[in-house]
C-alpha cells in the first residue's frame, strides 16, 4: 500500500489481545496500542490506513505459526498455584466482621430469642431463629435488623 504509515511492530504483538473475552484486558490492549501509536507520532486513523483492503491484501503465508504448547500434569498443577493476575480480583471470601464481633451477634440473637415473650412478629421470630442457629456470618443488613430488634426489646425491658 503506497503512502501507508509504518506501524510499530509492538502494535502487531498487542492486536491479538483485543479479542480477549476479559473486557479489562481488551480495553487495556486498546489503550496500549493508542500509547504506542502516540509515541510514534501516529493515531488510530493511521493504523486504519495501514490495513490493506481489496486489491492491497497481502497473503501472509510467510508467517510461521507455532503449535500450542503441550502441558503435562506438573505444569497444570504449577499453573493453578500461580497468583491471580492484577486485573482479576481474588476469589477469596472477604469477611466483614471479626470472629469476636460474630460471637457478639450470636449473643444478641440469643438474647432476642430468650426475651421474645410474644413481642416479636412472626417474621422477626423466624429471622432470629435462623441466625441464632446458623454458623455463617451476618450481612450488614441482617446486623442492622438484628440491632434494631435487640434495641427495641432492650428498651421495652428497661421501661415496661
Amino acid at each position: 500500500m503506497i503512502g501507508a504509515p509504518t506501524i510499530p511492530e509492538k502494535v502487531r504483538r498487542i492486536v491479538p489481545s483485543l479479542g480477549s473475552s476479559v473486557d479489562g484486558e481488551a480495553l487495556g490492549a486498546c489503550r496500549a496500542i493508542g500509547r504506542t501509536l502516540g509515541t510514534a507520532g501516529l493515531d488510530f486513523h493511521d493504523l486504519a490506513r495501514a490495513i490493506p483492503t481489496g486489491s492491497d491484501l497481502v497473503d501472509n503465508i510467510h508467517e510461521v505459526r507455532r503449535p500450542a504448547p503441550k502441558w503435562d500434569a506438573a505444569q497444570w498443577r504449577s499453573a493453578s498455584t500461580r497468583p491471580a493476575p492484577e486485573y482479576r480480583p481474588s476469589r477469596r471470601k472477604t469477611f466483614v466482621f471479626t470472629p469476636t464481633q460474630s460471637a457478639i451477634h450470636r449473643r444478641m440473637a440469643l438474647y432476642c430469642r430468650n426475651a421474645d415473650r410474644g413481642r416479636l412478629s412472626d417474621r422477626e421470630r423466624a429471622f432470629i431463629a435462623e441466625i441464632s442457629t446458623s454458623k455463617r456470618e451476618l450481612s450488614v443488613k441482617q446486623l442492622d435488623w438484628l440491632s434494631t430488634i435487640t434495641d427495641r426489646l432492650d428498651m421495652q425491658d428497661r421501661h415496661p
